[in-house]
């Protein structure tokens, strides 16, 4: 697979959109049941996270699949896209807590252009990603390109 350097938020949105129309033909490597918890309007119990979990991660690599990435460590604003995009309202807070741990940025300075130091993000702040993807802010939207183009440099720098 080759290295991109041209993404946009709006080229990932897009992906998401496909992908969230026909996730359960065959797209993802879910089940039905496991595509109807990840997007269903019913709140997540304790037995549902595991599933609603394995959702958005082949949410957020079948995005990469559908725009010809490789994957890479996704940051937080990517992962924050996914959850607006696929999860119903009812359980974005829920969703946050579920990713939170996966989602790395640094802790003191969202904006900063260092990735050194990078650990988990607490819930609210992955949360309050989350709002702004789902209100696709510019500020977000130029924060998600930034980030993603870093992450991706920095995984061919890797090779």
């Amino acid at each position: 697979m080759t290295y991109r350097s041209d993404i946009s938020y709006e080229m990932v949105k897009a992906a998401m959109s496909i992908i969230a129309d026909g996730g359960s033909d065959g797209l993802l490597d879910l089940t039905p049941e496991d595509w109807n918890i990840l997007t269903g309007q019913t709140i997540w119990l304790a037995r549902d996270r595991a599933a609603a979990r394995r959702g958005l991660q082949a949410a957020c690599f079948g995005t990469l699949d559908a725009i010809g990435m490789t994957p890479f460590e996704l940051p937080a604003e990517f992962v924050a896209a996914a959850i607006a995009m696929f999860v119903s309202p009812c359980n974005l807070q829920i969703a946050a807590n579920e990713m939170c741990l996966q989602a790395k940025a640094t802790v003191s300075d969202l904006s900063s252009e260092k990735d050194e130091g990078l650990e988990p993000m607490r819930a609210s702040q992955l949360f309050a990603l989350v709002c702004q993807a789902y209100g696709e802010t510019a500020p977000f939207k130029e924060r998600f390109v930034q980030r993603t183009k870093r992450k991706m440099e920095k995984m061919k720098d890797a090779r």
